[in-house]
C-alpha cells in the first residue's frame, strides 16, 4: 500500500516541471540521501498530500525499487547537463590536441620504453617473489581488519540472539571447534583523548581485545581520529552508538523516533568513512539505553534485521555509568558477582573522558576472566 503510494508521488513529480523546480529549489543544499528524504521530499509529499515517512521511504528502497535514487539524481544533474556537454566537447578537443603533440613528442623513445618495461616487469616479479614492497589493494573493513576478525572475531547477530533469549553457554566460534566461555568487552560513548589511550594500552599489553560502540560527535572532535585508527589498526572492533547519544532526540516522551535514530547512524558512518577510508563499515549497532529502555523499539529491530546488521545490548554491567560514582574495587565486585555461572559474557563498560575508575579496575577485571577460563571476542 506504502509503496503504491510513494509511486503515485514519484510520478506527479516526475510529470510535471513546476513541481520539480519547487522540490529543486527547496533541496538544493541536502546532498547526503537520507537528508533528502527526510527534510525535502517527506515535507513535500506532505504539501502535495502524500503522508509517507521516512521509514516508508528506506522500506521503499530495500524493495529493490530506485525511484528515490533516480529522482535525486534528477534534481542534482539534470540543470547542469547542458553545462556539462559544452565543457566536455571543450575539453574533447582540447586532450585531442594535446595527446597528439604528446605522440609526435614520444616517439623516439617508444623502442626505449618497451626495454625499460621488460626489465621493471622483470624486477616486479622477483619483488614478489620475495615479497619485498608488495602492496595489497584495498579491501572491505567490516568492523574489524581480518586478522582480529579470523583470530577471535563472534557474529553480532548470533550473540544478540543470544542475549535475548537468555542463553548464556558456551559459544562455538568456528565450526569443529570445542564450546568455549567467551566475554566480549564493550566499551560505549568515546573516543576520548584521556581514557580510550589508557585503556588501548591495557589491552594492548594483555594482548585483548574489545569493541567500541563510538558516538559521532566524538569523533570529529580535535585529535580523536588518530586514536580511533589506532583502536583499528591494534585489532579493535569498532560498531555505531549513533551521532550525538541524545536520548530526547532518538527517543522523544520515552518512544523511538525511527527516522532520527536512522540519520543518526547515517551520520556516524559517514563519519567513520572520512576517518577510516570508504572501505570500512559496521555492522554492529548499540542503541543508547539499551533497547528496552524505550517503546517502539520494533521498527528498529526490523530495519536493523533487513540491513542484515545487529542490534546488541549487554547481560553484565560495570556501572560505571551509574549517577553515584563508584571506586575501581566496586566496579570490580559488580562484574564479579553479576558474571557467575555465566559463559557468555558481553560486558558494558566506558571509556567517555572521565572513567578513569573504569582504567583502574581494567586489568584486575582481564585478570578475573582469565582465572575463570574465558576467551576474549570482538563483535563483527
Amino acid at each position: 500500500m506504502k509503496n503504491s503510494i510513494i509511486n503515485n508521488f514519484l510520478e506527479d513529480i516526475n510529470n510535471n516541471s513546476d513541481l520539480k523546480d519547487q522540490l529543486r529549489s527547496a533541496c538544493s543544499k541536502k546532498k547526503n540521501l537520507y537528508d533528502f528524504l527526510s527534510e525535502d521530499v517527506i515535507l513535500f509529499a506532505e504539501k502535495l498530500g502524500y503522508h509517507i515517512t521516512l521509514k516508508d521511504c528506506l522500506d521503499y528502497q530495500s524493495d529493490g525499487n530506485l525511484g528515490f535514487v533516480k529522482l535525486r539524481k534528477e534534481i542534482f544533474f539534470s540543470p547542469i547537463k547542458r553545462l556539462i556537454t559544452v565543457i566536455s566537447s571543450i575539453c574533447f578537443f582540447m586532450i585531442s590536441i594535446s595527446v597528439g603533440l604528446s605522440f609526435l613528442m614520444n616517439q623516439n623513445k617508444h623502442e626505449e620504453n618497451i626495454q625499460n618495461l621488460d626489465t621493471k616487469e622483470k624486477s616486479n616479479e622477483q619483488d614478489s617473489e620475495n615479497g619485498d614492497n608488495a602492496e595489497e589493494e584495498p579491501h572491505e573493513v567490516v568492523g574489524a581488519l581480518d586478522f582480529s576478525s579470523k583470530k577471535c572475531g563472534y557474529d553480532a547477530r548470533e550473540i544478540a540472539e543470544k542475549l535475548k533469549k537468555y542463553d548464556y553457554s558456551p559459544q562455538i566460534r568456528v565450526p569443529g571447534d570445542s564450546p568455549k566461555k567467551v566475554v566480549f568487552l564493550t566499551f560505549d560513548d568515546g573516543p576520548s583523548l584521556t581514557v580510550t589511550p589508557k585503556i588501548l594500552e591495557i589491552l594492548g599489553k594483555n594482548d585483548v581485545k574489545a569493541t567500541f560502540f563510538v558516538v559521532g560527535e566524538e569523533i570529529q572532535q580535535k585529535g580523536r581520529d588518530a586514536i580511533l585508527k589506532r583502536t583499528l589498526n591494534e585489532g579493535h572492533a569498532l560498531a555505531n552508538h549513533t551521532f550525538a547519544h541524545d536520548f530526547s532526540f532518538l527517543y522523544p516522551k520515552g518512544w523511538l523516533n525511527i527516522n532520527n535514530f536512522l540519520l543518526d547512524l547515517e551520520k556516524v558512518d559517514i563519519a567513520l568513512k572520512n576517518t577510516l577510508g570508504d572501505k570500512f563499515q559496521s555492522r554492529v549497532v548499540r542503541a543508547p539505553g539499551g533497547t528496552d529502555s524505550w517503546k517502539g523499539m520494533d521498527a528498529l529491530e526490523e530495519y536493523i534485521s533487513k540491513q542484515n546488521m545487529a542490534l546488541i545490548d549487554w547481560n553484565v554491567v560495570a556501572g560505571d555509568a551509574e549517577t553515584s560514582r563508584k571506586s575501581a574495587s566496586q566496579l570490580l565486585s559488580r562484574v564479579i558477582s553479576s558474571s557467575r555461572d555465566m559463559s557468555l559474557v558481553v560486558l558494558l563498560l566506558h571509556d567517555s573522558t572521565y572513567k578513569t575508575e573504569t582504567v583502574k579496575a581494567l586489568q584486575e577485571i582481564i585478570d578475573y576472566y582469565r582465572k575463570e577460563n574465558f576467551e576474549f571476542g570482538i563483535l563483527v
